[in-house]
């Protein structure tokens, strides 16, 4: 099974990361980068609030919820995500690399994971890769 088959049905197009990228451009992006598929139950808690970031995650399937826990001990809720879209990818670079929040599945999820150096080196080849990542952040 191809990584695009773990995907839902046009949801690339959903993905502001790959925006104005071509189908053939984006699959051969994905074979050459994605080290690994991830799933979860519904449930799971797929970070932690205050994890380094090693990987780029790239929600493909499913819905998650980000949480912050505070001082005292309780969670509040940040937002939700729906697939297709990266995990923190505003801190992924930062001096300070760590999860800003925790992330909880609503749903059976589907991550694909890509090493940073791999994405940070996609990037540097890919211009419109490069100004799509900003432009998110």
């Amino acid at each position: 099974m191809s990584i695009r088959d773990k995907m839902n049905e046009n949801s690339f197009n959903r993905c502001p990361l790959f925006r104005g990228i071509s189908i053939e451009e984006h699959d051969a992006f994905l074979e050459r980068n994605v080290n690994d598929v991830v799933n979860f139950d519904k449930g799971e808690t797929v970070v932690r609030q205050g994890e380094v970031i090693n990987s780029m995650y790239l929600l493909v399937k499913g819905i998650v919820r980000t949480q912050m826990i505070t001082q005292e001990g309780n969670a509040v809720e940040i937002e939700m995500l729906e697939a297709v879209m990266p995990l923190a990818p505003a801190f992924i670079f930062a001096n300070n690399n760590k999860y800003p929040v925790d992330v909880v599945t609503m749903e059976p999820c589907t991550f694909l994971k890509i090493p940073k150096s791999d994405w940070l080196n996609e990037m540097i080849h890919n211009e419109k890769l490069m100004i799509n990542f900003l432009t998110l952040n």
